[in-house]
């Protein structure tokens, strides 16, 4: 019997010592088994590396929309009709106020022929749209000397005001030396030389007129 129980023993010491052998466990392995860490339902996995393994996921706010931007819709042009009151301003202010005269106000300007609007007494403009310059020969103005283009401003400057009036229709001279025929059909309708009068602002000093051609003399 006896000899039973020790070969008993031996067998479990046998066993212990392949279990250090093959785990790698050592004497304080040893320990933790006979506090029953790991022989009763203690874990194997190290706790840094539990943490380790653990998914972790960080709670992220929900993304709010971005505020939508209103929509601005361009400011449509107020129809003053076909003749404008601007009696507090001057022709030289009317001018430089208009998109539409721009680019004779850069033909007056290139010609030296601003300061003289400025300062002009009375007086009637008709001014080109800039669209009509593009209706030129190509070059046209770009060549131009600077008597040439200063000629070419004052061809559409009358020195007097020239309100539409049919009683003034006829034949008018312009401050460039040229004669055009002024002529008044009837409401909102008029023409100077062969163009037609577009639009009309009556300013303090005068009149100006927007026309669809220019007067080349």
């Amino acid at each position: 019997m006896q000899t039973a129980i020790h070969i008993a023993k031996t067998i479990a010491q046998g066993i212990r010592r392949d279990i250090r052998v093959r785990w790698g466990l050592g004497a304080g392995a040893s320990v933790l088994l006979s506090a029953g860490v790991l022989g009763m339902g203690g874990s194997l996995t190290p706790g840094f590396l539990m943490a380790s393994t653990t998914s972790q996921v960080a709670e992220v706010a929900p993304l709010s929309p971005a505020p939508q931007a209103p929509i601005i819709f361009p400011v449509q042009d107020k129809d003053e009709g076909f003749l404008v009151d601007r009696s507090t301003s001057t022709v030289a202010e009317i001018i430089g106020s208009l998109p539409k005269a721009s680019r004779y106000e850069l033909l007056a300007y290139n010609s030296g022929l601003s300061d003289t609007l400025k300062q002009a007494g009375t007086v009637t403009v008709f001014v080109p749209a800039s669209a009509q310059f593009d209706y030129l020969p190509r070059g046209y103005v770009s060549k131009l000397t600077r008597p040439e283009a200063r000629q070419l401003a004052l061809a559409h400057i009358v020195e007097r005001a020239l309100p539409l009036e049919e009683s003034l229709s006829g034949s008018v001279y312009t401050a460039g030396n040229t004669i055009v025929n002024f002529n008044v059909e009837g409401e909102n309708r008029a023409t100077i030389g062969d163009a037609r009068i577009l639009k009309a602002y009556k300013a303090k000093n005068g009149y100006v007129y927007i026309i669809d051609r220019v007067l080349v003399p």
